[in-house]
Order: structure tokens, then C-alpha cells, then sequence
């Protein structure tokens, strides 16, 4: 179980190093670009076991990238990234301080009128959705079609 954890988290980096390259490319200028980042704070006082009360306290943080047409019509890029810290009554050395990557894939979507138009392709860590009861997180690539009759052809495949 643990190296496939160690894959997926390489495979995810380097999927990373490969979109912020595509998005920073000297001739792929973003022509829309969001940024979203937000922070919080939260405390509390949790009742122990013992005689002593856990004073908790954690610092979030929730980044949320976005870049449209880069270089080529329907390109766009998509991150969210999201960390924790943890803050206790210990020194800091023993705090904790976790997170992961939520969304971060390649996204095609065909211009109307084109000789495509109706074809979607994703690649990345990312949700999708089959049906009313599926929703999933993975990381591979997505397939999907919108045929001129307004019928819907999907398929996605990866590790989840």
C-alpha cells in the first residue's frame, strides 16, 4: 500500500511540474487567469479523558488556481491545493502539518462549430461524476462527448 502511495504522489508531482510548465511556457499566454486563495483560522477547547483539557488550534489554507486558453482555444489549467497546520501546547518540532491536492488536470474543451465540438478530454487528479450515485476522485484521464443529438458519450480510467 505504501508505494503505491509513493507512485501516486510522484506521479501527481510530476504531473504538476508538467502544467505549471504549459502554463508558464513562454508562447502560452493565459488569456484569463483566477487565482482564489483562503485562509482561516480555528480554535478550540475539547474535553479530555483525563483532568486537562486539549486546547487545539489549526491554521488552514485553500488555493485555487485556474488558467483559460493557453495558446490553443478550450486549454485551460485547474488546481486546488489545501494545507493544515497545527498548532499546540508543544514545541514546534512536534507540530503537525498536513495536506493534499484536490484538483490538478489539463482540460480540452472543443470550440462550438469546429470539426470536435462536443469533445471534452481531461487529464489529472479530478472529480467525476457517472450517474446519479458515482461521484470519485481520480487520477487519470477523463473522455467525454456531446453528440449533436444531446446525447452524452463518457469514459474516464486511472488510479483513485
Amino acid at each position: 500500500m505504501r508505494a503505491r502511495s509513493t507512485t501516486r504522489k510522484r506521479a501527481a508531482q510530476a504531473l504538476l511540474v508538467g502544467l505549471l510548465a504549459v502554463a508558464a511556457g513562454g508562447s502560452a499566454e493565459a488569456q484569463n487567469l483566477q487565482l482564489n486563495s483562503s485562509s482561516y483560522y480555528r480554535g478550540y477547547v475539547r474535553p479530555s479523558a483525563g483532568e486537562t483539557e486539549d486546547d487545539l488550534s489549526a491554521f488552514y489554507e485553500l488555493v485555487q488556481l485556474r488558467a483559460k486558453d493557453l495558446g490553443v482555444a478550450g486549454l485551460s489549467v485547474q488546481a486546488s491545493l489545501w494545507g493544515r497546520i497545527d498548532f499546540l501546547d508543544v514545541p514546534l518540532e512536534e507540530r503537525r502539518a498536513r495536506g493534499d491536492v484536490n484538483v490538478l488536470m489539463l482540460t480540452y474543451r472543443a470550440a462550438p462549430k469546429s470539426t470536435l465540438e462536443g469533445l471534452e478530454l481531461r487529464l489529472g487528479r479530478q472529480f467525476v461524476a457517472a450517474g446519479p450515485t458515482i461521484y470519485d476522485q481520480v487520477d487519470g484521464l477523463f473522455v467525454g462527448y456531446r453528440s449533436p443529438w444531446r446525447v452524452d458519450f463518457t469514459g474516464y480510467g486511472g488510479l483513485n
